[in-house]
């Protein structure tokens, strides 16, 4: 498939979010997906942040524990 076609691919699911019974979870995970193919990297992660000074990361595309602990300093450092 070519990068044009994963970018459409990419477009399409995002529109089918707009849906009811919408899985946000599994979008952030399904995005990690895509753009760990998009970009041709290793690993992908979302962060989120919400009141207060802390972030948070819902949906690795991978949860191995090296990345996990990666992320988690992440978190820490902001």
């Amino acid at each position: 498939m070519s990068r044009e076609q994963h970018i459409a691919r990419s477009f399409v699911e995002l529109a089918d979010t707009l849906v009811e019974d919408f899985d946000v979870i599994g979008f952030l995970q399904q995005m990690t997906v895509r753009c760990q193919e998009l970009l041709d990297v290793t690993d992908a992660a979302v962060f989120l942040s919400h009141p207060g000074p802390h972030l948070y990361s819902p949906a690795p595309c991978d949860p191995n524990p090296a990345l996990q602990r990666v992320l988690e300093a992440a978190c820490v450092q902001g």
